[in-house]
């Protein structure tokens, strides 16, 4: 066995599966990985120098585990750093990137991207959530997503596969991901993965999606999610001209700007923005006034 073990450290692994976390605990994700995993993979989790009054435990423990690395930043750079780098150290041909806070539904998660290789596509999976309401204090990000889970289905998500990529649950060529990586000057969570999607357009690499589902167990309470959302819109404004025809937000804010109606959405926001927070901290948001609300915020935005 001690045999095994210091050829598979020294041999070119099949899938490198890397796993960029920040606050949050992956042992649940690597633990359920582990379960799934065959001779051809190993595990790298990058830590983007969360502090280490939180961390130390998991991290420390998750560097005993077999075939479970573990690097960590020197300073907090963002995901697109993160998963650059961890691009770089990994051993693997190919590399499947996994948000921290998800979790495999099925025993055959692995299974389904490998036995898609060999390819010179990106692979997508899917993205689940529960089926009904974890708990009262998240009920904004959890009615969004189960939404959004109608109209995203792999065969809906094919029919726009760049503008539709995500970051939560992917397979990509490790080559190709060194010839093109994320864009690091993205800082700010949000809208690093669409800015990929356009540079694989770019370059000519195809992306496809695939059910594979990755249930997501990180949802953020409701103060939380809002905050993070403006984070995103203003990320979006410092980036509209890269990323023109990506967003259907700014489709519908070009719309405005051309009827003329801008002021009116920025007098109308200022006047609406208390009452649409109010709705949307409660236990039964709108989405149609979170919609409303982030091309408001967005009108806004200096």
């Amino acid at each position: 066995m001690r045999f095994r073990s210091l050829i598979r450290t020294f041999a070119p692994m099949k899938l490198s599966i890397l796993i960029p976390c920040y606050c949050y605990d992956p042992r649940p994700l690597v633990r359920a990985l582990c379960r799934l995993m065959t001779d051809d993979e190993e595990i790298i989790v990058g830590d983007d120098c969360t502090p280490s009054d939180q961390s130390e435990s998991y991290l420390s423990d998750l560097a005993q585990w077999e075939r479970v690395r573990v690097v960590r930043q020197q300073e907090n750079r963002g995901a697109a750093a993160m998963r650059n780098r961890l691009a770089r150290e990994a051993t693997g041909e190919y590399l499947l990137f996994l948000d921290c806070d998800a979790l495999p539904l099925r025993s055959s998660f692995l299974a389904e991207y490998l036995k898609q290789l060999p390819t010179d596509e990106v692979l997508c999976g899917s993205i689940c959530h529960a089926a009904t309401l974890p708990d009262a204090s998240v009920s904004l990000r959890w009615t969004y997503e189960k939404r959004a889970e109608r109209r995203f289905t792999a065969k809906e998500r094919n029919k726009h596969p760049y503008q539709n990529f995500r970051t939560f649950n992917f397979l990509i060529p490790r080559e190709t991901m060194l010839r093109c990586p994320f864009d690091e000057t993205v800082r700010l969570s949000g809208y690093e993965d669409t800015l990929a999607g356009k540079a694989f357009r770019a370059s000519g690499i195809r992306i496809r999606h695939i059910e594979n589902p990755l249930l997501n167990m990180g949802l953020e309470d409701n103060e939380t999610f809002l905050r993070k959302t403006e984070r995103q819109l203003r990320t979006l404004h410092e980036k509209r001209g890269e990323l023109r025809g990506f967003s259907s937000l700014l489709a519908a804010y070009r719309c405005v700007e051309c009827m003329g109606l801008a002021g009116c959405l920025r007098f109308l926001h200022r006047r609406l923005a208390e009452a649409e927070r109010r709705n949307l901290l409660s236990l039964r948001p709108r989405i149609w006034v979170f919609q409303l609300y982030k091309l408001g915020y967005y009108a806004t935005i200096k």
